[in-house]
């Protein structure tokens, strides 16, 4: 069971908000839970949840704040936090942001795993949107531009943090997915992320994939697309970074679905 937080943010100043501010709340937060699962979660090598910031593009001093939480003990210690939470203060930049409102919801993916393996018609492609700023390391590089085989494998790793039902353990499998699946088409620009005084290079924009072969590996393509959303993709997604929505595209009834939240 994954559960799901939405706040709606106002800077009370009007001034404008931006994706980094995913890591200054993130370091707010921190400092609110006990100290003892603050240092847990710093230990750990994938934490239990991501998060970003989405600035209004209207309103640029609002933005949506997104909380994806994996494990009963995120839920138990951050949920009350960012919900009774009615401002968040800034450690520096001297911004004040106030919640205007809150949402929280949990979702099973059952639904979405019956669905993946048992409708008839299979998605023809997937719009892969990249919200915040979005990496993924490579040969110990940070990569300018993503590629199918890394959007699949960083799809496979993060899945493993749902409570799913479905384990995704066979190697040829993904092998196997890596090289079908392709980019169709894309609309990219370079976007950096700035946190611990560092900026790491990134992309957002949107890509096109569809994959080939067989039937089953379609629709492991199909499940891993649609949790997508939920889990992050690419790197430092605790951080702020790697926020995605995904559309789904039938062939014959040219029907967009979404599994977003």
């Amino acid at each position: 069971m994954t559960t799901s937080i939405r706040l709606e943010l106002e800077e009370t100043h009007r001034a404008p908000l931006v994706a980094e501010d995913a890591y200054c709340l993130y370091g707010w937060l921190m400092e609110q839970l006990p100290s003892a699962y603050a240092a847990y979660l710093h230990e750990e090598g994938e934490r239990p949840f991501c998060q970003y910031l989405l600035p209004s593009r209207e309103e640029r001093h609002r933005a949506v704040y997104q909380w994806t939480l994996f494990s009963e003990d995120a839920v138990q210690m951050v949920a009350p936090i960012l919900l009774n939470s009615t401002s968040f203060p800034f450690r520096s930049g001297g911004k004040q942001v106030c919640v205007r409102r809150a949402e929280k919801e949990t979702f099973r993916f059952e639904e979405a795993v019956e669905r993946c393996f048992t409708a008839p018609v299979l998605p023809s492609s997937y719009q892969l949107r990249f919200l915040s700023p979005t990496t993924f390391k490579t040969e110990n590089q940070y990569a300018l531009f993503p590629t199918a085989g890394l959007v699949v494998k960083s799809a496979a790793s993060r899945f493993a943090l749902l409570d799913s039902g479905v384990t995704l353990q066979d190697e040829e499998a993904l092998r196997q997915l890596v090289e079908s699946a392709r980019i169709i088409g894309y609309s990219l620009h370079t976007q950096r992320y700035s946190m611990k005084g560092a900026v790491i290079p990134g992309f957002t924009g949107w890509i096109r994939l569809a994959i080939h072969g067989p039937t089953s590996m379609k629709r492991l393509f199909w499940l891993l697309m649609c949790a997508l959303p939920h889990t992050g993709v690419g790197i430092k997604t605790a951080l702020g970074m790697g926020g995605c929505t995904v559309e789904e595209s039938f062939p014959k009834t040219e029907e967009v679905f979404s599994w977003n939240r």
